[in-house]
């Protein structure tokens, strides 16, 4: 992969990605259109099970890895209903 020379300190998280830019491109770039769709699926299921999320596909193709579920999500709306009328009866 053709990279500009890195001559400017950049921060320690964009070297990071830099080198894992590098890295996926070692190594998919022999491989088969085929070989990188499995590649990358083996990498969004790991990335879903470090998260600990659920894989929600979108409906223009693509996916999102979602944390936590709808039930979840209404229980911290409840939580956080008695802060709000208390901010709204301050009158701010």
């Amino acid at each position: 992969m053709k990279t500009n020379e890195k001559i400017a300190p950049v921060s320690k998280a964009l070297s990071e990605v830099w080198k894992w830019k590098d890295d996926v491109y070692k190594d998919i770039k022999n491989m088969s259109f085929e070989g990188k769709r499995v590649y990358f699926e083996k990498g969004l299921k790991e990335a879903v099970k470090m998260m600990k999320g659920k894989l929600k596909s979108n409906s223009d193709g693509s996916y999102s890895i979602v944390k936590g579920t709808t039930k979840t999500k209404a229980k911290a709306k409840v939580n956080r209903s008695p802060i709000r009328r208390l901010l709204s009866s301050e009158g701010r």
